[in-house]
């Protein structure tokens, strides 16, 4: 709608009106007039696949949202390196999202991983700014191609997720400039998101909703920002002063006293009633992007969108050791197949980005359904198949790593069956907490973050559990030739097998989506090379990471001491540094050899 007709009808609307256009319906809904002709419209979850709920709504993902299809993770795209490739992925969610009439998708997600515990990590893109705001735009050019919205968030420095509602991130204007607000800088300007979501914590004291320097002068006058910018569900604390740093839109509307608040500010003469106008104006347009350009005939290809996800996964996966060539698996051979993941697939984290979908398909089923290539033991199959569904009837929650012990007649039997084995090792985490730098089972040990519906979710962590320590070490002195599949959503140690004889090859399947177990298995077996690049550095230890000091600590404010010495900037400028490293950013095999050989130059005749 031309700003003429939007103007004109603001001018239409009672201060009450207005002042309602500053915030939600309900949880998920943006205020409609009636009288006027403007819709609501519906937002939701999903930087890599549609969390809308009819009903039961929540931000943290514990009640079901309808069916939809979870595309692999931020964790995982980021590793492509390719444009095109996440602008696919965008389109896909854009064509979704006019199919489901959801006129803003919330994503993507986009901050800097400064520490690999971030509960968060899996959705976020990189430790460079750069990579982030590179992959962030391709997914807002792909999105919005449909005429539907993103929101860039969260804006800024959101890092942890430990009291992430009032943790201060401190640091100096350089180190937010060329890390935190590099990441979003970027896509801001090229991609031009519909809106940008702002962030709970604080900077050096201050919380970014309530900051003009970062919502008006930096994202609007230096980025040209043009969206309306709405808070993280919950993120508002002084309603007024937020409006007037420029927060267009509260989120969830709560018992709508904020509104009555702003109405009062205005009648006191505390608040320019043109400050309301512009904000009814900025939510006004992006409904209107939206309900103007509806696509009532767009259809959910949940065949076609499903295929579009192996495809992408498969672009996504990162080859981090392949001695002796051993992956991949030759024509015929026979598999031993150790470890929960197998069975019970990571397809993406917790929280606002944990999607419902009809299936995952698991790595047990997809080498299954490989049979021309490979052949999988039955026994050890069987085995987790059956652990899975016992331990989600005692409540445990898809994507745990509680390891069970492989019985030795068992074990007995695979050896005899073959001399390969493959270790599936998951990870799962989510919003809401962050990883453990020790094991912190909540089923076996620790508490729980939360119970809901019976179900127990746990911390994931960096180091491998005693559990799955004991069976890496019965593999390998069992099997000859062992395998290493890793269904995790960020960096985990890495030394119990970079430099280990015994472990041959270690395939990186990140959380691959709702396709993950088959693109991981298709590559496997030779279908396809893989090509991802690490967009993280994975270090020799936790300690090694220079923020590991300064992260997660008790206080409400963490102190940014690494500086813009963030990921590789750190390992490659600081001196000693590059020896902590085990794989670089950027670092990635294929299958494909490389031989280089001395060039001969002849020096060119006159």
């Amino acid at each position: 709608m031309e700003k003429e007709k939007i103007q004109s009808l603001i001018s239409q609307m009672t201060l009450e009106e207005k002042a309602g256009m500053c915030s939600g319906a309900d949880f998920w809904h943006l205020k409609g007039v009636e009288r006027l002709g403007i819709p609501s419209v519906m937002v939701t979850d999903g930087p890599h696949g549609l969390r809308k709920q009819a009903q039961g709504a929540d931000h943290l993902g514990i009640n079901e949202s309808e069916k939809a299809i979870c595309f692999p993770a931020g964790c995982a795209t980021a590793s492509s390196f390719d444009r095109e490739l996440i602008r696919r992925q965008g389109e896909l969610l854009g064509q979704e999202c006019q199919a489901m009439d959801v006129s803003t998708i919330l994503g993507p997600a986009m901050n800097i991983k400064r520490s690999p515990l971030c509960g968060r990590n899996f959705e976020y893109y990189s430790e460079d700014p750069l990579v982030s705001t590179e992959m962030a735009a391709a997914l807002i050019k792909g999105v919005q191609s449909k005429n539907v919205g993103t929101s860039a968030k969260h804006f800024v420095a959101n890092n942890q997720e430990k009291r992430r509602m009032t943790n201060s991130s401190d640091m100096d204007e350089r180190t937010l400039r060329e890390i935190y607000l590099a990441s979003f800088e970027g896509a801001v300007k090229k991609a031009k998101p519909w809106t940008v979501m702002s962030s709970y914590n604080r900077i050096n004291g201050e919380f970014v909703g309530d900051k003009k320097e970062y919502l008006t002068e930096i994202l609007r006058e230096e980025w040209g920002f043009d969206g309306y910018v709405v808070s993280d569900w919950g993120a508002v604390n002084d309603r007024v002063s937020s409006l007037a740093a420029g927060l267009d839109l509260e989120m969830p509307p709560g018992d709508y006293e904020n509104d009555r608040l702003i109405v009062k500010a205005v009648q006191e003469g505390k608040l320019d009633e043109s400050v309301v106008n512009q904000a009814c104006e900025r939510v006004l347009d992006v409904i209107f992007r939206y309900a103007e350009n509806r696509d009532t005939d767009a259809v959910f290809d949940y065949e076609k969108d499903h295929a579009a996800a192996a495809e992408i996964e498969a672009e996504c996966m990162v080859l981090l050791k392949n001695e002796n060539s051993l992956l991949p698996f030759e024509k015929g051979t026979r598999l031993a197949v150790f470890g929960k993941a197998s069975a019970d697939y990571v397809k993406g984290g917790g929280g606002s980005g944990d999607v419902t979908v009809s299936y995952t398909v698991s790595l047990d089923a997809g080498l299954k359904a490989l049979s021309d290539y490979v052949s999988v033991y039955e026994g050890l199959s069987s085995f987790y198949n059956k652990n899975v569904r016992d331990q989600y009837e005692r409540g445990v929650a898809p994507g745990m790593t509680v390891e069970p012990e492989v019985p030795a007649e068992l074990l007995k039997k695979a050896r005899a069956y073959t001399d390969t084995a493959l270790i599936t090792i998951c990870r799962f985490s989510g919003e809401g907490w962050d990883r453990t730098s020790s094991y912190d089972n909540g089923v076996e040990s620790g508490e729980p973050m939360w119970k809901e519906s019976q179900k127990v979710f746990e911390r994931g962590d960096f180091y491998l559990s005693d559990a799955e320590q004991r069976m890496v070490e019965t593999v390998k002195a069992a099997f000859p030739k062992v395998v290493v599949v890793l269904n995790v959503g960020g960096v985990v140690d890495s030394m119990w097998f970079a430099e280990d004889p015994k472990i041959q090859s270690v395939l990186m399947a990140w959380q691959g989506g709702i396709e993950g177990g088959a693109a991981a298995a298709e590559l496997l077996c030779g279908i396809g090379s893989p090509s991802g690049k690490l967009a993280d550095t994975f270090a020799k230890t936790l300690e090694d990471y220079p923020s590991s000091y300064n992260f997660h600590e008790s206080q409400d404010y963490v102190d940014y001491t690494d500086d813009i010495y963030v990921g590789y900037r750190y390992f490659e400028t600081i001196p000693g540094a590059d020896k902590k490293v085990v794989y670089p950013f950027g670092y990635g095999l294929s299958y494909t050899t490389f031989k280089w050989e001395l060039e001969r130059v002849d020096e060119a005749e006159d």
